[in-house]
């Protein structure tokens, strides 16, 4: 699409999605154009529309071709303060929307696939709660959707997976910070769960999906960044990978280490998991509970369990989206980037995602 083509059909939405995904001010990205802020601000709300040169400079400074501004899928309406991000307090405004850009994209991409391929039925239960709801309440959520979708008593064998055979659009991305290492957001039509690329501990970024899949569940409707939220999101999370009335006679009373080691292998999860876990259900007294967190900071087990438990695999890797992209570029004859770029999207960000799973994908 031509600069003049893209500046008819201009879209403010999309503009700001490319800054955003650029991790741009709108200072910073006026500077690059040699224009105003104040000239950025009126494209982005829609009060002008750039010249076919202004555009083609905007493209430019954005490394996005001039279609991806144009109005073939407009954004209007997506509210990222929906975003159910883990501290907003520890997260600055600008880590968020460079974080959220990238659901935006993947979103983005869904709609093109999704009138080609046919995508898994989005089948996410709403149970909403309310804040007050206690560990025995959201234990008996967790439940229901593991008997919900039909998944046999035992452990998850791969959260990530599950999420996607049930309609969540998953993907890994570089966030721009560690203290924002997962989020989601329900699109309405689609929901989408970024988990970070940093999170390298296979068993914390399972229990990074389950958690955002708990947020997908449960506050739908709720308002984002309230640590109750995030307690419950822990809890659901606990629930679904370690049953109550599966796990409750497994977990040990006593720290034992090569218990917990085999617990955590078992069940895929971490020994502080598995530890809070054994204390919040009963199963394990405060003071035992304090012991074994005490040995384990001791040892710098803390921060890191990888020399304890050893070797559990690496991270859950998504596939949903790189098998539809390569399917829709084979059934058109194409490359993956060729099938991309005619649809004028922003392939360096997508390249990071889609290989961040796949190194396999070639864009």
């Amino acid at each position: 699409m031509s600069p003049a083509a893209a500046a008819a059909a201009f879209d403010p939405s999309r503009l700001r999605l490319a800054r955003q995904l650029r991790g741009l001010l709108l200072r910073e990205l006026a500077e690059r154009v040699d224009v105003n802020p104040s000239a950025i601000s009126q494209y982005e709300h829609g009060h002008t529309t750039p010249s076919p040169t202004t555009l083609r400079r905007l493209a430019l400074a954005l490394a996005v071709p001039p279609g991806f501004l144009a109005t073939s899928r407009p954004m209007h309406g997506v509210d990222q303060s929906g975003a159910h991000f883990r501290s907003l307090r520890s997260t600055t405004k600008r880590e968020r929307s460079t974080a959220f850009s990238q659901a935006l994209l993947v979103w983005d991409l869904a709609r093109i696939l999704q009138a080609h391929i046919d995508l898994p039925v989005v089948d996410v239960p709403d149970i909403a709660v309310d804040g007050d709801a206690d560990v025995n309440e959201i234990d008996d959520i967790a439940w229901e959707v593991r008997q919900t979708w039909s998944i046999p008593d035992g452990p998850l064998s791969n959260v990530v997976r599950l999420m996607e055979r049930h309609g969540i659009l998953v993907v890994r991305a570089a966030l721009s910070t560690r203290r924002a290492n997962a989020f989601s957001y329900d699109f309405g039509d689609r929901p989408v769960a970024v988990l970070g690329t940093e999170k390298a501990n296979t068993l914390l970024s399972r229990f990074d999906a389950a958690h955002e899949l708990g947020h997908l569940v449960m506050h739908h409707e709720a308002e984002p960044g309230d640590g109750k939220l995030e307690s419950q999101a822990h809890a659901f999370a606990a629930g679904l990978l370690m049953p109550r009335r599966l796990v409750e006679p497994l977990l040990p009373a006593t720290f034992t280490v090569s218990e917990l080691i085999a617990f955590a292998h078992t069940w895929g999860v971490s020994i502080a998991a598995a530890l809070y876990r054994a204390r919040s259900l009963g199963v394990m007294s405060d003071s035992v509970y304090r012991r074994a967190v005490t040995w384990m900071s001791a040892q710098g087990y803390r921060r890191d369990e990888t020399a304890l438990v050893g070797d559990v695999g690496p991270p859950e890797q998504p596939i949903l989206l790189q098998r539809a992209v390569e399917l829709l570029a084979d059934m058109e004859g194409l490359t993956v980037s060729q099938s991309l770029a005619a649809r004028h999207l922003d392939i360096d960000v997508l390249q990071q995602l889609l290989n961040s799973a796949r190194p396999s994908v070639e864009l």
